[in-house]
């Protein structure tokens, strides 16, 4: 069943309760468009290699099929994160 299901778990707040060094979680193949077995990190936001919100949720839609080259406000970025979605 997780094979054509994606959830995306995880939280808007870290350990220091700042916006840096969130977690998230992708789980299911969402119909072969998402490829598991991975540990992925992305740097801190703010430090010039980080991986915004948007970045995300735009990768999410794309997971599901929805092709979507942003998510939420452009001026925060556009696009998914990288080499996760195709």
């Amino acid at each position: 069943m997780l094979d054509s299901s994606l959830v995306l778990y995880g939280t808007t707040m870290s350990f220091d309760h700042s916006n840096s060094d969130q977690s998230y979680v992708w789980i299911g193949g969402a119909g072969g468009r998402h490829r598991g077995g991975r540990v992925l990190s992305f740097g801190r936001f703010g430090s010039g290699a980080s991986t915004t919100n948007n970045q995300v949720l735009t990768s999410t839609c794309r997971m599901l099929g929805l092709p979507r080259d942003a998510f939420g406000d452009r001026a925060i970025g556009t696009g998914g994160v990288p080499g996760v979605d195709g």
